[in-house]
């Protein structure tokens, strides 16, 4: 009776150690983005701009984010183009200027310092 006890406390402390192991180890599907700052529809309603914080960038003076431009609706299969910035803010806030412009769309993000880019859209990276 006693081995039976010991054997069903290993199988279960097994258990418990294998859930903690995959709880523990990084999921490439888990995205490290998470937190939305921004999102904004072209005017004509075709794309959509979204900007997102990386979740472990918080409290730093500089903050990690990712800017995304995809077609409105659009799956994973749709136009998808997007980048990876570090902005320094020290302890300023951010703020987002978008403009759409015909085949482009220019985003000037302000913290501590300044960060300018431009986007193509479908039509302009087709040419």
């Amino acid at each position: 009776m006693k081995n039976k006890h010991l054997i069903l406390l290993l199988v279960i402390q097994t258990v418990v150690i294998v859930l903690i192991i995959l709880w523990i180890i990084p999921n490439p599907r888990r995205s490290r983005y998470h937190s939305e700052l921004l999102r904004e529809q072209s005017p004509d309603g075709s794309y959509v701009l979204v900007i997102e914080e990386d979740k472990n960038s918080f409290g730093h003076s500089y903050r990690d984010i990712r800017v995304i431009i995809c077609e409105n609706g659009s799956d994973s299969s749709g136009y998808v183009s997007s980048m990876d910035v570090s902005v320094h803010v020290g302890n300023n806030p951010m703020n987002f200027e978008v403009e759409w412009d015909q085949g482009e769309v220019w985003l000037n993000i302000t913290g501590a310092s300044s960060f300018q880019c431009i986007l193509p859209l479908k039509e302009a990276a087709k040419k």
